[in-house]
């Protein structure tokens, strides 16, 4: 009895510090490779409560060994914006500059049910308020208004931790040329920006790895 309950003690407290060293605090946060690793984890802590035989450190080294592979991917993907693509994909825009993309609809299948709740959940109640829908990568819609100062479209990440993000540049029918001449004006190359966002028409925000907007 005493050795049943010492075991669920611990394997209440591996999931926990498994979560919390994964760096996610809520589960609405979680991706889905993220969210995959840890329903695993949560299946193979509990082993040994449902089977006997099962050895409890042995499943901790299991769980061990789970986190320590999604460390690795999470390295993998800060250091890869296409092995960050690869596996927790991009945001999804919906909507932008008032106009649906129902392609896009198609593509994730989402439903004009589903946009209309996300409209309610941001107390919208006309559609002619909207301005942009962003399908993030967790699932959740952010939603815009028109007052929310993106009638140019919501800025796209052009460079993100030094590292150029091709699919920002080609949202707007923008070229790398075009973002390699604007920097060189600022005095910039790529690996000196830590991030940088491009709107629809002008509108171009940059702020360099030692924290100044240029």
């Amino acid at each position: 009895m005493w050795m049943f309950l010492l075991k669920t003690a611990g394997a209440f407290a591996a999931i926990i510090a498994a979560v919390r060293i994964m760096g996610k605090r809520q589960v609405g946060q979680l991706q889905v490779p993220e969210l995959a690793i840890t329903i695993i984890i949560s299946q193979i802590a509990t082993e040994p409560l449902i089977d006997p035989k099962m050895p409890f450190f042995k499943a901790m080294a299991a769980v061990g060994l789970l986190v320590l592979l999604e460390l690795g991917m999470s390295a993998l993907t800060l250091a890869s914006p296409q092995v960050n693509k690869f596996f927790y994909g991009s945001p999804s825009f919906l909507m932008n500059r008032g106009k649906i993309d129902r392609t896009e609809m198609r593509r994730q299948r989402i439903t004009v049910e589903d946009i209309c709740e996300a409209m309610r959940q941001r107390g919208c109640p006309n559609p002619e308020e909207l301005s942009c829908i962003v399908l993030e990568t967790n699932g959740r819609m952010s939603v815009f208004f028109r007052d929310d100062r993106c009638e140019n479209g919501i800025p796209a990440v052009v460079i993100a931790d030094g590292k150029i993000n091709p699919n920002g540049l080609k949202f707007y029918g923008r070229g790398e040329e075009w973002m390699r001449d604007l920097l060189k004006e600022r005095g910039l190359v790529p690996g000196d920006v830590f991030l940088m966002t491009a709107d629809g028409k002008e509108g171009v925000f940059i702020l360099d790895n030692f924290g100044h907007v240029r």
